[in-house]
């Protein structure tokens, strides 16, 4: 299995040299810079690993991953469009620490000559993706352990969300980042705290902001996020806000980008800011969260073959609507003690 103990002097040949968990310990990569490569810094089955302080931009797979690592802390680094992501984790991970990055995602002068890709709509990946493939008797599976706090996750993509994808993340908590048209997607095996966050959004639409699939998500907390609805364009002075000259577009170079239309998963619908789905045993609590814009602030659903599954909805604030039901009797749905303000009191 994964390793949990460290043996330094054994090596390839040695009688209990294991290959599927054999790395490098003890390694620090810091202030570099990187544009139009594969990564900057990954590792496989590293320990005590310290990524900080660097600049990937235009990167044709993810600026800064581990593939079976354990201890490992991402920090203070900037990602400016990544393919499969700014920050990765693939495969069995433990105890990840991904704080203080910028992560960015957007139009801006490309330049072909260098390129991994054809076209720069390529490299418009998710801001960080905890993934597994299948599990294996010789492989702890998912990520375990995660936190990512204090970062600041910024999409200027005008037709769609950009997001955390977490498959299977054994035990993340999401808590303390900035979100600007961004998302939070679970599915697959694990628990997840999305917690004191706040989620802006600048689309046209009401854009699903954290997504609970049906695909064995064992327990969900999202509890104390801000979400708010903005205009796409920011004015620079409020006494001028008649003003043309004083409106900048949050959009930068979408107008003039050929990539502009190819924002693949492009989604025009309005759609709930948080939406749940149990289709096995459950525990889902949302609670405490602040919704502003959005017609339908929190959906919720239990499939009809699910009973030991429960989604608990309570002192929530917001100006659309909460609709949780089940379909299976024996489930627990609790809808309380929540307050709907006038749609438009909140300026935007």
């Amino acid at each position: 299995g994964s390793s949990t103990v460290a043996k330094r002097d054994v090596k390839y040949g040695d009688e209990g040299y294991n290959k599927h968990t054999s790395g490098a310990f003890d390694v620090l990569v810091q202030n570099n810079y990187a544009e139009y490569g594969n990564t900057l810094a990954w590792g496989n089955k590293g320990r005590q690993v310290v990524i900080d302080g660097n600049v990937a931009r235009f990167i044709a797979d993810y600026a800064y991953g581990s593939e079976g690592g354990e201890n490992i802390i991402f920090s203070n680094n900037i990602s400016v469009n990544s393919t499969a992501g700014g920050i990765v984790s693939m495969y069995w991970g433990e105890k990840l620490l991904i704080t203080g990055n910028l992560i960015m995602v957007r139009h801006e002068p490309w330049e072909a000559e260098w390129s991994w890709w054809d076209n720069p709509s390529k490299y418009l990946g998710p801001f960080v993706r905890l993934h597994h493939g299948p599990s294996n008797e010789e492989d702890m599976y998912g990520a375990g352990t995660v936190m990512i706090s204090g970062n600041l996750f910024s999409n200027e993509l005008s037709t769609r969300t950009v997001d955390i994808s977490i498959q299977a993340g054994r035990d993340v908590t999401v808590a303390g980042n900035k979100f600007i048209n961004g998302r939070v997607n679970k599915f697959g095996p694990g628990k997840v705290t999305v917690m004191d966050n706040e989620f802006v959004s600048r689309l046209d639409y009401d854009p699903l902001t954290i997504n609970i699939m049906p695909r064995g998500t064992e327990m969900t907390i999202v509890k104390g996020n801000v979400f708010r609805k903005e205009a796409p364009v920011m004015t620079t002075d409020h006494q001028a806000a008649a003003s043309e000259a004083n409106k900048v577009p949050y959009f930068l170079f979408t107008d003039d980008d050929p990539g502009a239309e190819a924002e693949e998963g492009a989604v025009l619908e309005d759609m709930p800011a948080i939406s749940i789905t149990a289709t096995s045993p459950f525990f889902g609590l949302v609670e405490d969260n602040s919704i502003y814009g959005w017609l339908q602030a929190i959906e919720g659903s239990i499939n009809a073959n699910v009973s030991d599954a429960s989604i608990i909805v309570l002192n929530n604030t917001t100006d659309g609507f909460i609709d949780v039901d089940s379909a299976n009797p024996d489930a627990t749905v609790i809808n309380e003690n929540n307050t709907t303000i006038p749609e438009g009191l909140m300026p935007r």
